[in-house]
């Protein structure tokens, strides 16, 4: 621990006194069990407060802190977790890890999940956008994949090739013993929409065939054996993000959100919900999403009594395309059938119309040629 994270973030610690306060912290966490990713974050937030006040912790009043998350620039679900680390080391450092001191007492940390709005998730058009913007398999599976399952961030970086099971037209995922945010235990989780897109990338992985690779793994600058950590992940999503144009603020957790909320809204109840995204018996977790898909219940009595008129069920996001020929499951967002090259429907023959008419004109693909050069140098980095 020490020399990783030291390394990467206590170095660049200007003050010597922060610095050595916060090895303290971190080594107490450490003692505490809190995993290396949680004390990364620490260390990360503490570099930046003790740089931004410029004297010793013990010596920061409100005033130093208010001033400090004012001029954060920031999410405000990242500014969000910077408030409780820093109440939280706080009540360490000055509250024998007991009280919060009054300078970090006004500090309110949001409870993620409890305020969001149904105008905050993901709609399937904004998926769809993601999953377009993506220039690789590998993007393309993780965006489908984390929306359909739910999984939180710690389990879904922490699969390996041999937890997804294909049984046809769905698959498994069977959730490892190592995977940093098991709460609950083994599960097994169900999914459908998005194994068109895991078999393309698996198919594609560059360690395909070791049935104990990381799923998910670096492939800028030559593949890497080992799984993407949750700094280039977040990275990775905000990039994707960008380029689909859309301007909602989306953390990987806001994928699980989405999930849970679409499933409330198909009646799911709370055992399932409870079963299939990780939640204890205790967990009020169920009963924020229940809370988000209220709207849509009022709507659904509302059209049966007559007094609103009925809206067009939302489409499933990403339901695979079959092929008419071959009769194979494909990606949603595919134009041809990856086994027999068939047009798989009505839109998609009218769109390799007018690619074939492209090809046939010289000058429409030079410029074409133009236009994906400069493309993909602008996207270079979807693929870190």
């Amino acid at each position: 621990m020490k020399a990783d994270i030291e390394k990467s973030y206590l170095r660049n610690v200007s003050n010597g006194r922060c610095r050595d306060t916060a090895r303290k912290y971190l080594r107490a966490l450490k003692a505490k069990g809190r995993k290396k990713s949680t004390r990364e974050h620490n260390a990360k937030v503490l570099r930046d407060l003790s740089n931004y006040i410029d004297k010793p912790f013990e010596e920061a009043d409100k005033n130093d802190l208010e001033n400090f998350f004012a001029d954060l620039q920031l999410a405000e679900s990242t500014k969000n977790v910077y408030k409780g680390v820093v109440k939280t080391f706080y009540k360490w450092l000055e509250g024998n890890d007991e009280t919060y001191p009054l300078k970090v007492r006004w500090i309110l940390v949001r409870r993620i999940g409890r305020n969001l709005q149904s105008t905050d998730l993901l709609e399937p058009v904004e998926v769809k956008a993601m999953i377009n913007a993506c220039l690789n398999a590998r993007n393309r599976a993780i965006v489908a994949t984390l929306y359909e399952s739910g999984l939180r961030l710690g389990e879904f970086l922490c699969l390996k090739i041999e937890d997804v099971k294909f049984k046809g037209g769905w698959a498994s995922i069977v959730l490892p013993k190592d995977a940093t945010n098991l709460k609950t235990g083994r599960r097994v989780i169900t999914i459908v929409d998005s194994v068109p897109y895991l078999q393309s990338w698996i198919e594609e992985h560059p360690f395909g065939e070791d049935p104990k690779s990381p799923l998910w793994i670096p492939i800028q600058g030559g593949a890497k054996k080992s799984k993407l950590e949750i700094s280039a992940f977040g990275r990775l999503i905000k990039k994707i993000v960008a380029d689909a144009g859309i301007r909602k603020d989306v953390t990987p957790h806001l994928f699980r959100h989405t999930s849970a909320t679409e499933k409330a809204r198909k009646g799911w109840n709370e055992a399932l919900m409870r079963q299939y995204f990780g939640w204890s018996k205790r967990s009020t977790m169920p009963s924020v999403y229940v809370h988000l898909a209220k709207a849509d219940t009022e709507n659904k009595v509302l059209e049966d009594a007559g007094l609103k008129e009925k809206e067009n069920a939302k489409e499933r996001t990403l339901a695979p395309k079959q092929c008419p020929r071959c009769e194979l499951q494909n990606e949603a967002t595919g134009l041809f059938c990856s086994r027999c090259g068939s047009v798989l429907g009505i839109e998609e023959a009218t769109e390799a119309e007018k690619l074939i008419r492209i090809i046939e004109d010289e000058e429409s693909m030079n410029r074409l040629a133009e236009i994906l050069a400069e493309r993909v140098m602008q996207k270079v980095g979807d693929s870190s």
